[in-house]
């Protein structure tokens, strides 16, 4: 089973990040990449890596779609990350991306005999070590933090270096900045419409948004949607985002994970749209509705349009 690091040069020095890395793997990997901001860096030791994926932008979306082409060329089984934030979201990021698994915090992760990798992680906020099997390849992991590091002379040359540096035509030309939303609305809100994964595409984003603006709702997300940068972090709910406690939570195709439900356990109302009847989110609701979540967000806008014209 073949496996690769993925190091950053421009967050911490590269052998704290390759220990958290070498101790979660637990073994030598076949590749070592390097993501760097600098087209003319050179590693500590450069017969320790494999690949020098530099991009001046710094975006990481730029280092979304370097890794993915990557991937494509020449791909991997399990790519492990360190533990940073960046580290945390491209794991998460880049497996959507490849369809595979994403899973953070990671102590160990061992091959059984059976093909399967066993994977012991940290969960809720570092409390409890959870051990689970995961089928679905490539498997993206990112490590739990450590503050040790290792020499570079130790470190096994994976083989001869590649240098790969992506210009400005691979990736998207234009940044748009725009000023982060705040949560606080999201906090105090009576209404809530939250959207999940079976929205289907960034493009259905805004219908679910024009609603929640016509419903006076404020609007948030699952994690999925977050980590694939269809919605914004400040919209997140869950474990790892905002736990609000609205009169009514209307969830549109979203599946409703134990962490999810932890953000909107407390509504009055949970209203459940989603095509999945065996959805989690079913047994927590009091009511559902088994249908696709656009055509349901569809038919909402029209009454509302015909309801505003007979004003």
């Amino acid at each position: 089973m073949k496996s690769v690091f993925i190091i950053q040069n421009f967050y911490r020095n590269l052998s704290s990040q390759l220990a958290e890395l070498y101790s979660a793997a637990n073994s030598h990997p076949d590749e070592i990449w390097v993501l760097s901001r600098e087209t003319d860096f050179v590693p500590e030791d450069e017969k320790a890596i494999t690949r020098l994926l530099s991009c001046s932008d710094g975006e990481q979306e730029s280092w979304l779609q370097i890794l993915c082409a990557q991937a494509a060329e020449n791909p991997a089984d399990l790519y492990f990350l360190p533990s940073d934030n960046e580290g945390r979201m491209i794991a998460a990021r880049l497996s959507f991306r490849l369809c595979g698994t994403a899973l953070s915090g990671v102590l160990t992760a061992k091959l059984q005999e059976n093909e399967e990798l066993l994977v012991t992680k940290l969960c809720y906020n570092g409390h409890m070590e959870s051990s689970f099997k995961v089928k679905k390849f490539p498997v993206c992991l990112s490590t739990a933090a450590s503050s040790e590091s290792i020499e570079m002379s130790l470190v096994k040359p994976p083989g001869e270096m590649i240098y790969m540096h992506k210009t400005s035509d691979f990736i998207r030309p234009e940044t748009e900045v725009t000023e982060m939303p705040s949560s606080e609305g999201l906090l105090s809100a009576k209404k809530i419409v939250a959207v999940g994964l079976g929205v289907k595409s960034p493009e259905h984003i805004s219908k679910c948004r024009e609603l929640a603006d016509k419903l006076n709702a404020s609007f948030a997300a699952s994690r999925p949607v977050v980590m694939n940068g269809w919605v914004s972090e400040q919209a997140l709910l869950g474990v790892s985002g905002n736990v609000v406690s609205p009169d009514i939570c209307l969830a549109l195709g979203v599946s409703g994970s134990s962490a999810f439900m932890v953000g909107i356990q407390d509504s009055g109302k949970i209203i459940a749209v989603n095509t999945d009847i065996n959805a989690p989110i079913y047994r927590n609701s009091d009511l559902r509705a088994e249908f696709d979540c656009i055509e349901i967000v569809s038919e909402m806008l029209d009454v509302i349009d015909k309801i505003d014209r007979e004003i």
